[in-house]
């Protein structure tokens, strides 16, 4: 009888121990715990871009003003640690500037771009709401470069523009849940002229943008 009750008493306690162990979570793998660190999303929003640089401001052939332009993107991010992550975006964005020149003809410089920015964010959550920055390099293939006057003819100038272009950027915004909004800042490190440094005007993109988007 102590025999059967002993042998009884044995086989509850593995047929407990195997549920306990059944019942403890699978350890994650690799590729599951690298996909719960991305994340991903998009945004809109208006971009007021102009042209910046020593040989602007001092040129006398036309005045260079900013004109407003829409731009729009998607974005890549994967946490590094809690409050950083590395973020990847593909976006289409319009600069150039509009103009005037000393015989009265008006227009604007429209520059066609497919930027890459490569961006680190820093954010600080706040319950439902976070405080976010970024800074980074975006660089960008030009699709097409043309000229507007006043009375809508258009001038291709892809020939005399560079091809290519790099900004920096900086950034900051606010986070509400999955709704943010930047307000974010890219300057030109080359010239958008070709040849530039043969002796024609240097001038470099510089661009204000008003973004707001949606992460998941």
């Amino acid at each position: 009888m102590m025999r059967a009750l002993a042998g009884l008493t044995g086989a509850v306690a593995v047929v407990a121990m195997a549920g306990a162990a059944s019942a403890q979570p699978a350890e994650r793998s690799g590729m599951a715990r690298f996909v719960d660190r991305l994340g991903a999303g998009f945004y809109g929003g208006i971009s007021i871009s102009t042209f910046q640089g020593n040989d602007v401001d001092e040129t006398m052939m036309f005045s260079n003003t900013a004109k407003a332009s829409p731009t729009f993107g998607g974005l890549l991010t994967i946490a590094l640690e809690e409050r950083f992550a590395l973020q990847g975006e593909v976006a289409f964005a319009t600069k150039g500037a509009s103009f005037a020149d000393p015989l009265g003809t008006e227009g604007t410089i429209n520059l066609y771009y497919i930027e890459f920015p490569i961006l680190i964010k820093f954010q600080r959550a706040f319950t439902n709401v976070a405080l976010r920055g970024y800074t980074g390099f975006a660089p960008a293939v030009m699709l097409e470069a043309r000229i507007e006057d006043q009375f809508g003819g258009l001038v291709d100038v892809s020939s005399t523009t560079r091809g290519w272009d790099v900004g920096w950027v900086i950034a900051g915004g606010l986070g509400v849940g999955p709704l943010f909004f930047d307000l974010r800042y890219e300057v030109g490190l080359v010239s958008v002229e070709d040849g530039a440094e043969g002796g024609d005007i240097e001038a470099h993109n510089s661009v204000l943008s008003l973004l707001g988007g949606y992460a998941f």
